[in-house]
């Protein structure tokens, strides 16, 4: 045997010098072994670490059972519907479409998940490896994650994996392989997270989840990545809310002057923000903002300004997010309520609506991060990332991006805790205007997140992305101090604390003083002005060529069985396209990506290859016609800001 493991280690490390260099100068770099490769009857069946091992009984035979136990029952991502996709009203119809379609002839043999065409097996241990040819073998996906935290592990697997091997079928079966051998599961869950990201997560659905040994690095990152793979699995943005955003965003170009928000050096400002939420914990703690409200910059988020007003406490700057018409209606209460809003600021995305802004004497906007706004108007100014997807978020990138160093958060709770019936403030809209009824928020809070003081929360869909959009934020901005002072959930980088032992007696900052460094530092426009920065005639023209480019791809594409397949050629199409078609890309390429994926949620369950071409083809004859209708209503919007 060591002859032949001699041999074959050289091989894999030959085969990991080509296609994985940097993971083999990982492996060198290892000194002082601290695991053991355990040989039984001339085989390789254990790694000793310390006094135990890593599998529970001879590794062949075990891992011979746990692969017949997981090929007989597999762990797999699949959803009842195409709601992941997320659908409006015109990838409905391509919905509604195929599901005739499929009624009509007989599809009995379709599979209740995909049965091709799945992105992604996320293998959690490496360990010897006595699955790993076995799972290349069978998993029919693109893309195999290997997760190995212990480095020691992946070179003992040399031993008994022929590598070349299983990275010759991957590149014979267009398969990429990744490795993510980092040991913090925070970590592990970030990589997996980046290559969902940069893979894209199209289709996600049908991945495989593979567990092959204890450890607890595995389990915490598993635990970790199945809250944050919610994140990733549905499909953002839709063709209809584009069209309001830059009718939206054109009328405050139009009729409004106003300074750009933006990440780019600042100074430093010493002064403390509050940003306030409207969650339940804000009852609380309204006392401690209105004890220290001279020494900070107050930012209130939503429907906060109502609350903070009825309290006495005026804020400085007031952000919005939203693009409804309900957003301008809750800011002329409070104008009808408590008078004009002569001195507080308004700041937020260029995509609300109009008559939010028109209610303030001075605006700040910004571009949120791939709405199509921000590749149509923005010109040479940056996105303003970490500022959605709620107004919480937009508040922390304001103050962050503004040059501000000392952040406190309150009523930002993200939820509300197990037990408690309170969502919001006692004071919010949410209870006393049947227009922002929240319906069964039971329903909606289906997420359990840790407490920031302890306990358990229960957070919607937004809230959780909330919390962690600020911690990622945080992570960008390592020299502020933030401080969580909402009885809420756990936001990572924030330090909780409690607002009654919030002293800012010392502080020697003039808030006014610092929101005039900040707006001296930001660019203005007039209003109009930025419209030299929008190619108006460049993307009514663009919207024909990319009918006429589509068409072309359409047809093209009816060769395909492979819904994955045809994805690739549309996304590789789209990078192709002339510059023309930037604009009307952004616009609507987000219901013509959903109305693919809902396409392949379909096909993909299908065992006939037959029957899947001609599926495909089906799809593909009746997006082209709505795609054309949204070219057509794109370029009418554009036409009329022309003229």
């Amino acid at each position: 045997m060591q002859g032949d493991a001699t041999e074959l280690v050289r091989r894999n490390k030959s085969a990991f010098k080509t296609h994985f260099p940097a993971i083999l100068d990982l492996l060198g770099q290892l000194r002082d072994a601290q695991s053991i490769p355990v040989v039984e009857e001339g085989l390789l069946q254990n790694i000793r670490v310390g006094d135990t091992t890593i599998y529970p009984a001879p590794a062949v035979e075990w891992t011979q059972g746990q692969l017949r136990g997981f090929y007989d029952d597999p762990l797999r991502l699949v959803f009842d519907n195409a709601n992941h996709c997320n659908p409006s009203d015109i990838s409905l119809r391509l919905h509604a479409q195929l599901g005739k379609h499929l009624a009509e002839g007989d599809h009995s043999n379709m599979g209740a998940a995909p049965v091709v065409d799945s992105g992604f097996a996320f293998v959690f241990g490496v360990g010897l490896g006595h699955h790993i040819e076995s799972l290349i073998d069978t998993l029919k996906v693109r893309h195999f994650v290997f997760i190995e935290p212990v480095l020691e592990f992946l070179l003992h697997s040399m031993l008994v994996v022929d590598w070349t091997e299983v990275f010759r079928k991957a590149e014979e079966n267009d398969v990429k392989i990744h490795f993510i051998t980092d040991a913090d599961p925070k970590d592990i869950t970030r990589r997996i997270e980046t290559i969902l990201v940069s893979q894209g997560a199209t289709f996600i659905e049908g991945s495989y989840f593979y567990y092959h040994y204890y450890s607890w690095a595995l389990i915490e990152a598993n635990s970790l990545f199945s809250v944050n793979i919610k994140h990733h699995i549905y499909s953002t943005g839709f063709y209809e809310d584009e069209c309001l955003m830059v009718a939206n965003a054109s009328g405050n170009i139009l009729d409004h002057a106003f300074r750009i928000c933006e990440p780019k050096p600042m100074v430093e400002l010493d002064v403390p923000v509050f940003i306030v939420g409207s969650g339940p914990s804000l009852d609380n703690d309204i006392e401690y903002i209105q004890k220290w409200r001279s020494k900070a910059v107050v930012i209130s988020c939503g429907t906060t300004l109502s609350i903070l007003l009825r309290h006495g406490i005026r804020p400085d700057i007031h952000i919005e997010l939203e693009n409804g018409p309900l957003t301008p209606q809750h800011i002329s209460r409070a104008v009808e309520e408590f008078g004009p809003m002569d001195d507080i600021i308004f700041a937020g995305s260029l995509t609300v609506d109009p008559r939010a802004v028109a209610q303030f004497p001075e605006a700040w906007l910004l571009f949120r991060v791939a709405l199509s706004p921000a590749t149509i108007f923005r010109g040479p100014h940056l996105t303003l990332a970490g500022s959605e997807p709620t107004v919480s978020n937009g508040g922390f990138s304001v103050a962050a991006a503004s040059g501000f160093r000392q952040i406190y958060l309150f009523g930002v709770d993200c939820g509300y805790r197990v037990g408690g019936k309170a969502h919001h403030a006692k004071d919010s809209i949410y209870y006393h205007d049947k227009q922002f009824d929240l319906g069964d928020v039971n329903s909606a809070y289906d997420r359990k997140l840790p407490g920031n003081f302890g306990g358990t929360y229960r957070a919607s869909y937004a809230f959780d992305m909330t919390a962690r959009g600020i911690g990622e934020l945080k992570r960008h901005y390592r020299r502020i101090d933030l401080y969580n002072c909402s009885d809420g959930a756990r936001i990572e980088g924030a330090v909780p604390k409690a607002a009654a032992a919030i002293d800012l007696s010392a502080s020697r900052g003039d808030p006014k003083a610092a929101l005039d460094r900040v707006r001296q530092q930001w660019t203005k426009y007039e209003p109009r002005e930025m419209l030299r920065w929008c190619d108006v005639e460049g993307i009514i023209s663009g919207c024909t060529i990319y009918v006429d480019e589509l068409a072309k791809f359409c047809e093209d594409a009816k060769t395909h069985s492979s819904f994955y397949d045809m994805f690739s050629d549309f996304a590789a199409l789209s990078r192709a396209m002339p510059a023309e078609t930037k604009g009307v890309r952004a616009i609507i390429e987000p219901s013509v990506q959903s109305m693919m994926r809902i396409s392949a949620y379909f096909g993909s369950r299908m065992r006939d290859e037959t029957q899947r071409r001609e599926l495909l083809g089906f799809a593909l004859d009746h997006i082209l016609p709505l795609v054309r209708e949204m070219c057509d209503g794109t370029a009418a919007i554009f036409e009329k800001l022309r003229d």
